[in-house]
């Protein structure tokens, strides 16, 4: 494979459509997986600005898991719709 060649995350993993069909992201894995944060680095810093980060990332998504799973699937559901909304940052 050529240097420029774009490796999609799917492809890499043999996932054909799958990603496609239940609308999710993608990526890229040579060029995209650049941006990604890597919150277990979190964990030990040092830089003030991000002690304490990796609990407050971790509840952040527990809380939404907690939610999707109050909706048991019911996309209706006021904790499905309020999990969406913590998904909007």
């Amino acid at each position: 494979m050529g240097h420029n060649s774009k490796i999609f995350f799917s492809e890499e993993f043999k996932l054909k459509d799958k990603l496609d069909e239940e609308a999710i992201f993608d990526p890229i894995i040579n060029a995209d997986s650049n941006y990604f944060i890597n919150i277990k680095r979190l964990r030990e810093t040092n830089v003030p600005e991000f002690l304490g980060a990796y609990d407050k990332i971790n509840k952040y998504f527990w809380d939404i898991g907690q939610l999707l799973l109050a909706a048991n699937g019911d996309t209706n559901h006021v904790a499905y719709r309020a999990a969406i909304k913590l998904f909007d940052f």
